[in-house]
């Protein structure tokens, strides 16, 4: 397996295990107020962009697997994500 590969298909899991929690954690209540599901996702979705634009920079991903990411980003915590 080729090492972009490898970390093409970390990346997926590190992303749908974050989106899974994320959903998970805004079915729970907010009984301090502290918790903003839109920050979160905004953030995670940023954190992610980031990241994986840094790992294509360096040919880690290749430019292919870095659209698949990016999709994923976009479609983070909603029911468009991949597996939904």
């Amino acid at each position: 397996m080729p090492a972009h590969d490898h970390w093409f298909n970390e990346f997926k899991g590190e992303i749908t295990t974050d989106h899974r929690e994320i959903l998970e954690r805004a079915r729970r209540p907010n009984h301090n107020g502290e918790w903003s599901f839109n920050h979160a996702v905004a953030r995670t979705r940023q954190f992610y962009t980031e990241r994986f634009t840094g790992y294509a920079r360096c040919n880690s991903i290749t430019l292919d697997e870095l659209k698949v990411l990016l999709k994923m980003i976009e479609t983070f915590a909603t029911d468009a994500f991949p597996g939904s």
